[in-house]
């Protein structure tokens, strides 16, 4: 991007992603606030930017120990944000804990079951607390983070593709 005859607003996501270190696999724009969105990126990071401060991310944080395929904000919770990653794990993000500098934020939750990157994250549109995932691993995964862990429930093995008991 050389920034000639392209309109501003396209020549700002042009300088946004030629200041990265790795290519930005996945943008979603805020749920609430109209000039903010997230990017997802192979350098393991999700950043937070607004196109008002057109060149540096507002927040960023080293989010994955692979590189960070997809992200998606909750439209019912706007400071919870899903992404997954290569490694195939789920992370879910509480966004007010990006803006304190002092300590790294760490998810509220992560989730390892796929065996492979995760290609696909999303929220459900009408229940808060559920997110969908799907990955390379041909699997779904439907997680419901309002089902609180019963350490009295007897443990199941569950098998997927390809385990044998």
């Amino acid at each position: 991007c050389d920034g000639t005859s392209i309109s501003p607003f396209l020549k700002i996501l042009c300088e946004i992603s030629s200041g990265s270190c790795s290519s930005v696999e996945d943008l979603q724009w805020s749920p609430v606030e109209k000039s903010v969105f997230a990017s997802a990126s192979a350098d393991q990071t999700i950043c937070i930017w607004d196109i008002r401060s057109k060149k540096k991310a507002a927040l960023s944080v080293k989010a994955h120990e692979a590189d960070v395929n997809v992200i998606t904000w909750n439209r019912k919770v706007d400071y919870l944000l899903a992404s997954g990653s290569d490694d195939g794990v789920i992370s879910i993000w509480d966004l007010r804990t990006f803006s304190n500098k002092s300590t790294k934020p760490t998810p509220v939750a992560t989730f390892k079951w796929h065996s492979a990157p995760i290609t696909s994250i999303e929220w459900n549109p009408i229940e808060e607390s559920v997110l969908a995932a799907s990955g390379s691993d041909d699997q779904i995964s439907i997680w419901d983070l309002s089902v609180e862990h019963d350490p009295e429930e007897i443990s199941h093995k569950i098998l997927r593709k390809g385990d044998i008991e």
